[in-house]
């Protein structure tokens, strides 16, 4: 092996080369298979690298430095033999975390090993993001198939004077950890709190007490004005009172202070920036699929993701971006395929009420209730002819699309509601010039990573946009397939939570990839490649779910989405992170 310098050649130039030889190999590193060097086929030279898989994710890798923001060119020699049984024919890809996950930690890949049995290039084009960049070499999959591989170069791309040398450490970064909001509201609660009381103690204190103290509001005086919030959960959603008092014992804050608080902190209802929401009708998207997007913009609170599955009778599964401080829903999916936001806006507000529930409450409500657009505004309709509604000065301006690609839009205030369907092309909630005319001319059909990069567009992504998710509703299997990008905040890279996952990663919701992502350096336009190849292999494993259900092996296949997710995240929070 050699490593190299480009001097002063804008065109190409190697940087480092592997001709695979026996004395070459002990470099490698393997996940899953056995390599050797093998001397019955060679390309050239005198040996091989011989893959022999052993169960799954069959990986030889290597960890190479390279340098941010310069691209690279990596080219290999490979074969595949015509009597292997695996469906993943082999080839070359590059990771920032690490040589043993999945295909989802793949910042790029080559094609697929075209022929059989005999000698095929391969190459693949990646941008470094990181100092260092794990070169995989990946067999066909199944247990005892034999890939081989000969010749690597690695090539710096039209940049002059970059060193990129062999690092002798190979620790890959740790798998996501995943926390499972299953179970009970007290099991559920006490998570939620001891996971995230750093983030509870200080939103109370900034943006309820503290002001309210301003103010001359005592606490008592809180806790009276939070009692009609509480007799409507009483009523409603009991279970959010028994979920309250878990997280605030774990927490360590007063139970009935913290209730106060997440019904009455939004808007200071207490005390007596509009988000942007959008979506295509799916007559215009690529295969029909249903599309959904919030960009929230608020205060710079620690923001967090999740899936949630309250074991209570009635009560929907479902994804929702909120404070890392409150189990509430800024933006939702639920199980059934319902999406909805609740952004700032509605009716002009002629009857302030300050009393009940905020519409952060509402969305969970409707999350945890309704099934599709027409019972999502009948919920709406019912709190506030009832005087449950409660959005002080501001009006409520939500959209719902649901599983069967209807687009509804509501506007209330504490008195009125009003809705209208749309069945155009596109519809944005707020006039965002630039940002709302590209989204109508999106080319046709849409696709999801066209869809999701409107969100970025500098008309709607703003310092204050704190948080976005773009959700892909899934008509076949909606309480599995139904997938959530979340971009914490809305500028930075996205992470995925599919709706037949049972954990979520834990890095998601204790706020470290919200304060990765404020940290990144890097602008947007980083991302769009990384998401895009996500997306791709996305659709590899919705075919292998779609699979395993139809089979009826419905544990393996949440363990696939599962595992999926953790790989994903790994490899998006790798990428995010400073370069190192």
């Amino acid at each position: 092996m050699a490593a190299g310098l480009c001097q002063h050649e804008p065109l190409q130039v190697a940087v480092f080369t592997d001709p695979l030889e026996a004395d070459t190999l002990e470099a490698w590193q393997v996940h899953s298979c056995a390599v050797e060097a093998a001397t019955d086929i060679v390309h050239q030279g005198e040996a091989c690298l011989k893959l022999t898989d052993q169960g799954g994710n069959a990986q030889a890798f290597i960890r190479l430095a390279t340098t941010p923001g310069l691209r690279y060119r990596v080219q290999v020699s490979a074969y595949r033999h015509s009597s292997n049984t695996g469906d993943w024919q082999g080839c070359a890809a590059v990771s920032v975390a690490g040589g043993e996950g999945s295909s989802s930690t793949y910042a790029s890949r080559s094609e697929f090993i075209p022929a059989a049995d005999q000698w095929c290039d391969l190459s693949l084009e990646f941008e470094a993001h990181t100092r260092y960049t794990f070169l995989i070499l990946a067999g066909q999959n199944a247990t005892g198939d034999v890939t081989r591989f000969d010749d690597v170069r690695v090539s710096c791309i039209g940049i002059p004077e970059v060193i990129a040398v062999m690092s002798a450490d190979t620790q890959p970064v740790p798998p996501a950890i995943g926390v499972e909001l299953v179970g009970g509201p007290a099991e559920i609660g006490e998570r939620w709190g001891a996971l995230n009381s750093e983030a509870i103690e200080e939103d109370m204190a900034d943006y309820y007490l503290a002001p309210a103290e301003q103010a001359g509001i005592t606490k008592a005086e809180l806790l009276r004005r939070s009692e009609k919030f509480v007799a409507l959960a009483r009523e409603f959603a009991p279970h959010w009172i028994e979920e309250s008092e878990a997280i605030a014992t774990a927490a360590g804050v007063d139970p009935a202070l913290y209730l106060a608080y997440v019904g009455g902190v939004y808007r200071g209802l207490w005390r007596g920036e509009d988000c942007t929401s959008y979506a295509v009708s799916p007559e215009f998207t690529e295969d029909g699929r249903i599309f959904f997007h919030k960009n929230r913009d608020n205060a710079p609170k620690r923001q967090c993701a999740f899936v949630i599955d309250t074991q209570v009778p009635g009560v929907n599964k479902f994804i929702a971006v909120s404070d890392a401080s409150v189990i509430a829903c800024m933006m939702m999916v639920n199980e059934e395929g319902l999406a909805g936001s609740a952004d700032v806006g509605g009716l002009a507000v002629e009857e302030p009420r300050y009393r009940g529930w905020m519409n952060t409450s509402l969305l969970r409500y409707i999350a945890e209730r309704a099934s599709d657009c027409e019972e999502a505004l009948a919920i709406i309709e019912q709190f506030v002819r009832d005087g449950g509604y409660a959005g002080g000065t501001y009006g409520t301006h939500w959209l719902f699309v649901d599983r069967h690609g209807s687009i509804l839009e509501v506007s209330n205030n504490s008195t009125r509601v009003e809705h209208e369907y749309h069945p155009e092309k596109a519809y944005m909630s707020a006039g965002r010039g630039a940002a709302t005319t590209r989204l109508r001319e999106l080319p046709e059909p849409v696709g999801f990573a066209a869809f999701h990069n409107v969100s970025r567009d500098s008309a709607t992504c703003f310092p204050q946009s704190i948080s976005g998710m773009s959700v892909e509703i899934s008509r076949e299997h909606p309480s599995f397939l139904t997938v959530a990008w979340i971009a914490m905040p809305a500028k930075s890279l996205a992470f995925p939570l599919f709706m037949g996952g049972v954990q979520t990663p834990r890095v998601l919701l204790n706020g470290e990839v919200d304060m990765a992502g404020r940290q990144s350096a890097g602008d947007f336009h980083r991302w769009e490649p990384i998401e895009e190849f996500a997306f791709s292999m996305q659709r590899m494993l919705e075919a292998d779910v779609r699979r395993l259900l139809a089979e009826g092996r419905t544990d393996e296949a949440r363990k696939a989405v599962d595992d999926w997710v953790s790989a994903c995240t790994r490899a998006h929070l790798s990428a995010l992170g400073p370069a190192q």
